[in-house]
């Protein structure tokens, strides 16, 4: 059984979604590239689990993941897809990394944010 470091089985991450909901999940995300932020928080890691185990057609996942404790980002993600268990070239060549993280306030400035 795959085990988080956390505790969580993938187990129970796998068991949130049921069958046909993952056919149809996997049939909106097919050919589709997405952004996901968070992805070595909790939910994070369970829903990239959970795109690239259970959607084999999606395209890309971008993922904005901050260097922490002198890992990279591209280190910090390939840990959390060792750590499930899904570490393949597939799944690795699907991830695309934005390191350093989002910039406070996306980039706008106090004179035209509200």
């Amino acid at each position: 059984m795959v085990t988080f470091s956390n505790g969580v089985s993938a187990a129970s991450v796998e068991g949130v979604f049921s069958a046909a909901m993952s056919s149809e999940i996997a049939r909106f995300f097919s050919g589709q590239s997405l952004l996901l932020t968070g992805a070595t928080g909790f939910v994070g890691r369970a829903l990239l689990f959970k795109l690239l185990k259970s959607c084999p057609q999606l395209q890309r996942v971008y993922v904005v993941v901050r260097r922490k404790k002198k890992k990279s980002a591209q280190e910090r993600v390939r840990e959390i897809l060792e750590e499930a268990r899904i570490l393949t070239n597939s799944n690795l060549s699907k991830v695309f990394f934005a390191a350093n993280g989002l910039q406070p306030i996306h980039g706008y400035n106090a004179d035209n944010c509200y």
